[in-house]
C-alpha cells in the first residue's frame, strides 16, 4: 500500500511539475508585455490629453490622430501577444489540484482580452471630435479593466505550487518504520516481563506496543506478584514426596508411598524380667530394672 501511494504521488508530482514549468513561461511573457502595455497606456493618456487641450481645434485633432497612429501598433501587438498566450494557456491540461487556479487564470486572461478590444475600439472613436469625450472615458475604463485582469491572473498564479510528494512520503514512511520498530521492541519487552511472571505474552505485548514505556511499567506493576493458579498443588523440595501425613495422595508422576519395612531384632536387646533389680553405679542402691532413675540418688540409670 505504501509503494502504491508513493507511485501515485510520484505521478502527480511529475504532472504538476510539467504544468508549472509551462505556466511559468506563460506568466513571464504575460507580465512582461502587461507591464509594457501599462506604461504605454499611461503615456498615451498623457499625450492625448495634451493634444486635446490645444486651443486650435485643427491642431488638436491632428495631435490626437498623430498620437493614435503612434500607439495603435503597440496596442495591436500587445493584443496579438495576449491572444497567443491565451491560446497556450487554454491548451494546458491542469492537474486536478490546480483546476480552480487554472479557471482563475483563464478568467484574468479573458478580462485582459476584453480590455484590449475596448481600448482599440476607443482609439478609433478618438479620431472623431464628436465622440472624443466618450472615447476617452472608454479608453480609461479599458486600461482599468486591463489592470483588473492582470491582478486576477497574478493572484491565481500564487496558488500554484508543487508539494514535494516523494519527500513527504519518504519522511512519513521513515517515521512509521521507526515507530513500528520501537513499538515492537517495547511490546516484546512487556510480553517477556509478563511471561516471566506467569502471564500470557501477546496481551501484554500489545500493551507495550501501543503505550510504549508506560505500557511496560503497567505490565511490571500488574504482573510483579506472579500469577496465582486456581488449584494450588503442594510443592516438594525433593523428587520423593513426604509420606508422614496419613491419607495424603502422591502427586501425578510420583510413586505411591510405601509403608516402611518392619524393624529387625536388635543385637543388644535383652529380655526384661519383672521384679529384677540392678545396682546403681553411683550410689550402689538396688534399683528395679523397670525404673529409669535411681530412687536413692536420682541419677539416670545407664546401660539398660
Amino acid at each position: 500500500m505504501l509503494a502504491v501511494c508513493v507511485l501515485i504521488s510520484g505521478c502527480d508530482y511529475a504532472q504538476e511539475s510539467a504544468y508549472i514549468d509551462q505556466l511559468n513561461s506563460i506568466v513571464d511573457q504575460y507580465n512582461n508585455f502587461a507591464k509594457q502595455s501599462e506604461q504605454a497606456g499611461s503615456q498615451f493618456g498623457s499625450e492625448i490629453e495634451a493634444a486635446a487641450n490645444n486651443a486650435d481645434a485643427a491642431a488638436a485633432l491632428a495631435g490626437i490622430n498623430q498620437t493614435i497612429d503612434k500607439y495603435l501598433p503597440q496596442f495591436q501587438q500587445y493584443q496579438a501577444q495576449h491572444q497567443q498566450l491565451q491560446a497556450e494557456l487554454n491548451a494546458l491540461q491542469p492537474p486536478a489540484r490546480f483546476a480552480n487556479n487554472h479557471a482563475s487564470l483563464m478568467q484574468g486572461m479573458d478580462t485582459t482580452a476584453q480590455a484590449y478590444a475596448e481600448l482599440l475600439n476607443s482609439l478609433n472613436l478618438l479620431r472623431d471630435p464628436n465622440t472624443h469625450d466618450a472615447a476617452m472615458t472608454a479608453a480609461e475604463n479599458a486600461l482599468a479593466k486591463e489592470d483588473e485582469g492582470v491582478k486576477t491572473f497574478n493572484e491565481a498564479v500564487k496558488g500554484v505550487s508543487v508539494i514535494k510528494w516523494p519527500l513527504l512520503i519518504a519522511i512519513i514512511a521513515g517515521v512509521l518504520v521507526f515507530a513500528l520498530v520501537v513499538g515492537s521492541a517495547l511490546g516484546y519487552w512487556s510480553g517477556r516481563i509478563a511471561r516471566n511472571n506467569g502471564h500470557g505474552f501477546w496481551g501484554f505485548f500489545f500493551v507495550g506496543f501501543f503505550l510504549g514505556l508506560i505500557g511496560v511499567l503497567i505490565t511490571w506493576l500488574v504482573t510483579k506478584e506472579g500469577k496465582k493458579p486456581r488449584d494450588a498443588q503442594p510443592v516438594y523440595l525433593g523428587q520423593i514426596p513426604p509420606t508422614n501425613f496419613p491419607g495424603q495422595l502422591a502427586p501425578p508422576g510420583f510413586p505411591e508411598p510405601q509403608a516402611p519395612p518392619p524393624a529387625g531384632p536388635k543385637s543388644r536387646a535383652r529380655a526384661v524380667t519383672p521384679g529384677k533389680t540392678v545396682p546403681c553405679r553411683y550410689c550402689g542402691a538396688q534399683v528395679p530394672i523397670t525404673k529409669p532413675k535411681c530412687p536413692s540418688c536420682g541419677r539416670m540409670m545407664m546401660g539398660l
